[in-house]
């Protein structure tokens, strides 16, 4: 059964959490939400830095990531990510991941989930 959550990808390899969705929330009418964020994960659940150490040094949001949520309306997944990962290579390891046909979800990038400088500078500027 598909899963929902949130994940980064990183030289090939998709880490992240995941939770059925039976144990996701659904805060919007039709999309089921994991209880997951990246910010606790990354400073609470550290086993991906046993294969990757140089993570250590890096913020959440420098390695490209997203999110899978699902459509109650259309009984599918619903991915959000990094458009550095919109790729057929990462979609296949994102959706192996999660455990769906890649087919059968719906794929937007969103610029919450940037890693470029110039975009994490505008997202976070307090002026």
């Amino acid at each position: 059964m598909a899963a929902i959550g949130i994940f980064w990808v990183y030289k090939g390899v998709v880490f992240g959490k995941k939770a059925t969705i039976a144990e996701g929330e659904a805060a919007v009418t039709g999309i089921v939400d994991s209880p997951f964020n990246h910010v606790d994960f990354w400073d609470t659940d550290t086993d991906f830095r046993r294969q990757f150490p140089e993570l250590a040094h890096m913020e959440y949001q420098q390695v490209p990531r997203g999110r899978v949520l699902y459509q109650t309306t259309k009984e599918a997944p619903l991915v959000y990510l990094d458009k550095t990962l919109n790729t057929q290579a990462s979609r296949d390891l994102i959706s192996r991941f999660f455990g769906f046909p890649i087919e059968q979800a719906s794929w937007r990038s969103d610029l919450h989930y940037t890693t470029r400088e110039n975009e994490l500078d505008d997202l976070f500027d307090d002026q």
